[in-house]
């Protein structure tokens, strides 16, 4: 056993004579009084700041693991609107027609609208003439 400052003191009985008393007590048809198994220290013992950190950190662990469902389910749900929120702008951009040459994109309308080619076509002619006559 540990004294006031720690420091393991002398046991009241040896092991030597604890058993030899059992012995006696035994033969003489009685059992002995003092059961070293049931004797229970009598200075609190004194826990290191490791065990009791490791201790702390297990409970810690511990607690969380129980929220654990929760925080999975709600993590779930955010990245299942988030794809949903992703598919549907997906959906809109996709929804709108590509562009070819020769068509614009009228807002008001929300359609392809043909461009006019003859303006274009002028213009271009008109550059050829003006590459013909050098």
């Amino acid at each position: 056993q540990r004294g006031p400052n720690g420091r393991m003191r002398a046991p009241v009985w040896s092991k030597r004579h604890v058993a030899r008393y059992r012995k006696m007590f035994r033969l003489g048809g009685g059992w002995f009084p003092v059961q070293l198994q049931d004797r229970k220290p009598t200075v609190q013992v004194k826990i290191s700041k490791r065990v009791a950190k490791r201790e702390a950190r297990q409970e810690l662990i511990a607690e969380n693991m129980r929220k654990m469902p929760a925080l999975v389910a709600k993590y779930r749900a955010e990245k299942r609107e988030e794809r949903r929120l992703v598919s549907a702008k997906r959906r809109d951009l996709l929804a709108i027609p590509k562009l070819y040459p020769g068509q614009t994109w009228d807002w008001e309308t929300a359609s392809v609208v043909e461009k006019s080619t003859k303006k274009s076509e002028g213009k271009k002619a008109q550059g050829r003439q003006k590459k013909g006559k050098k």
